[in-house]
Parts: C-alpha cells; structure tokens; sequence
C-alpha cells in the first residue's frame, strides 16, 4: 500500500511537471532550439513516468485480485474486501486516463494500446466484482476520438474500441464488454454538443454493434428495446431523411415490450 501511496505521488508529480514545462524561462545563454530540445526530452521522459505509474497500479490491482480469489498466497496488511478493490480499479482507471490525456496532448499517436491494455486488466478485475464499476478511462477515449476526428463523413475511419478489444481477447466477458461499449455511448452523447453529427453517426455505429454483438439473445429484450430507442432518437437527430428509419427502430423497440 505504501508503494501505491508513492506511486501515486509521482504520479501527481510528473503531471503537475508536465503542465509547468511551458513556463521554462530563456536566461540568455540557451538558444530556443535548445529550449524546444529540452521541452522535448523532458516531455518525452515524464510521459514514460506516467507510464510507468499505471502499470504499477495495474499490477497492484491484479495482486489484489488474486488474493480475493485466493489464487495466490500474497501477503497483504489489512481487510480486503470488494470495496478496496473497487477503489484500487477506480484510482488505477483515473491515472490512466490521465496518462491517455497527457499522451494525446502531446503527441503520442500509438494510444491504442494503452486504451486496450488497460481495459484488459479492468475486465479481468472487475469480473470479480458482484457490482460493477465504469472504467472512466473509457470517457477519455471517447473524447480523444472526437478530437481526432472532426469530419462526421469519415466516421468509418474511426478505429472502433470493440474491434481493438476483440483483436487482443476473443473471450472479453460479456458484462464488462457491454459496460465498456454503454460507458463509451454515453460519452458521445454527452459530446453531441461539441460535435453534433460526428457524436450522432458514431452513436449509430455504436449502437449497431450493441445489437449485433452484445443484446441479440432473448434475455436481453429490455436492454435490446432501449437500445432501439436510442438509435432512432440518433437516427431523428441526423435529420429529416431518416425519419423512416427512425420510426422503424421505435417499432422494433414497442415489438419487444
């Protein structure tokens, strides 16, 4: 516990460091190339750091994991309970989301993996749980995704997180799946006013997967029906020509009630 309380530390270090860089003052015998070089390293140093700080978070909650299934004999100093860890997997989902952010600020392009590793470790954690917890680090991929992408005409160019998470884990668990893909079309909801018709299309999009994939048994009929009723919102939202399509999918949704 006390190595997280450190790492967590660092972790507020290295961001508060991060946000500061700008503030680095020329003393006149630095040149701005040499500045920018510095800007650079420094940037490039602390985004390894907070690398590093969500993965030690990560491997923490995996400890504590394995001594709530009692796959493992691990020595622990306190009561563990589904609520510690709970809380380790909301703080280790927070930093990395964090870290997601600093990441896309300053650059980085290869995010994926991060987004993918660290839902990985959240499914397998959050199995174990009778009550499920939303990984926030859903919301800042979801919004990294709108940044990235402002033209609504090539929503099929956005790289699709259930495609990601399906390449890395064939048997991702259902429950955890369908919280991931739900958390991730709230967001775009939530984004609609930023970018009202890429959020729509992508909602759309989202929502199709849903259907096909996750609520398409007929013991899901209530979360199939909803469903239904938020793509033809979307679909009444995208415009006039699509009224029909709309009505249909209100249709769909009455027929399963």
């Amino acid at each position: 516990v006390n190595v997280v309380y450190k790492v967590n530390q660092l972790f507020e270090f290295v961001c508060y460091s991060v946000g500061n860089f700008q503030d680095v003052n020329l003393d006149g015998r630095r040149t701005v190339s040499e500045l920018l070089y510095s800007l650079r390293s420094n940037l490039y140093e602390a985004l390894i750091a907070l690398g590093l700080c969500s993965r030690t978070l990560w491997t923490h909650v995996r400890m504590l994991c394995q001594l709530f299934s009692d796959e493992k004999p691990i020595k622990f100093d306190g009561d563990l309970s589904e609520d510690v860890i709970k809380d380790a997997l909301a703080k280790a989902c927070e930093k990395s989301a964090t870290s997601l952010g600093v990441a896309h600020e300053c650059g980085e392009t290869d995010l994926h993996n991060i987004v993918v590793n660290c839902l990985l470790s959240w499914s397998a954690a959050n199995e174990l749980l009778e009550t499920s917890a939303n990984p926030s680090l859903v919301k800042e991929w979801a919004k990294v995704v709108c940044e990235d992408s402002k033209d609504a005409n090539a929503v099929d160019s956005v790289p699709v997180l259930y495609s990601l998470l399906s390449s890395k884990c064939k048997e991702l668990p259902k429950r955890e799946l369908h919280i991931i893909l739900e958390q991730k079309l709230l967001t775009y909801e939530e984004l609609e006013v930023q970018s009202p018709k890429l959020c729509r299309w992508l909602q759309i999009k989202l929502i199709d997967i849903l259907l096909i994939d996750i609520y398409a048994t007929e013991d899901n009929l209530l979360p199939r029906a909803r469903i239904f009723v938020k793509k033809g919102q979307a679909l009444r939202a995208c415009g006039l020509d699509n009224l029909n399509s709309s009505f249909q999918c209100l249709s769909e949704a009455l027929s399963l009630l």
